[in-house]
């Protein structure tokens, strides 16, 4: 009866854990969805309102999983963004980590001295677990503004 017990609880703490891990994008996902993101807006021939618009869209090709695709203009302000279009025009430049970085302007210093690549880590409370993740974003530096995807790192 012991070890029915034990290998009941171990098969729902094992799917549990699977299930969250399908619930996350990895770091080549959010890597592919920026850089997908930034060519839909580069390639976009209906106006740039329009492609950001596309991209504030919720369940669209921009949002896989946990991951989703947010753009900051050159001062800071979020002009676009997949999980919570209500935060766009919001300047978001002085927002800290759980450790007081800013990250944002992390994010814009990152695009606009590499052009594309990831930001140093800052950390935040997991939505789904309620535990601190450390988390980094893969940006790209597109006509003046920064599209960003960020992934919970895998814990080390």
């Amino acid at each position: 009866m012991h070890r029915l017990f034990l290998l009941l609880a171990l098969l729902l703490f094992s799917s549990s854990s699977f299930s969250i891990q399908t619930l996350r994008g990895s770091p080549s996902d959010a890597r592919s969805l920026a850089e997908r993101a930034a060519e839909h807006i580069s390639g976009f021939e209906g106006g740039i309102d329009t492609a950001l618009s596309a991209l504030s869209a919720p369940n669209t090709q921009f949002v896989d999983r946990d991951l989703y695709v947010y753009v900051i203009d050159r001062r800071g302000k979020l002009i676009a963004n997949g999980a919570n279009s209500k935060l766009v025009g919001k300047n978001m430049l002085r927002l800290r980590d759980l450790d007081g970085q800013l990250f944002v302007r992390n994010a814009l210093t990152t695009a606009f001295r590499e052009q594309a690549g990831w930001t140093p880590g800052y950390r935040f409370i997991d939505p789904l677990t309620g535990r601190t993740v450390t988390q980094q974003s893969y940006v790209v530096l597109v006509d003046g503004m920064v599209v960003g995807v960020s992934v919970a790192r895998p814990p080390s």
